[in-house]
């Protein structure tokens, strides 16, 4: 829709849903002369990295037990090739 009439589309958060979660990054304010529950998404960018954070260690923590797994299956499977091949 950029463009059209010289608006452009904006995306964003619902100031209520945002609140239930981070509260301390809404304010009442004003929106078009109406009272409104404002905030800057620039507010949110300490949460967002926090998370990111949080998110890469637990995929290197996966990572890690995935590459264990693969080496315990390894084993497993040389053990039973072994096993088969001294019954012979």
């Amino acid at each position: 829709k950029a463009g059209q009439d010289n608006q452009t589309t904006q995306y964003g958060f619902v100031a209520q849903e945002v609140e239930k979660l981070f509260p301390d990054v809404i304010k009442d304010g004003q929106w078009h002369g109406t009272a409104a529950k404002v905030m800057s998404t620039h507010d949110l960018l300490p949460y967002a990295i926090e998370a990111i954070k949080e998110q890469n260690h637990i995929i290197e923590t996966t990572q890690l037990q995935l590459e264990s797994l693969k080496n315990q299956i390894k084993e497993l499977q040389q053990q039973l090739s072994t096993s088969k091949t001294d019954e012979r």
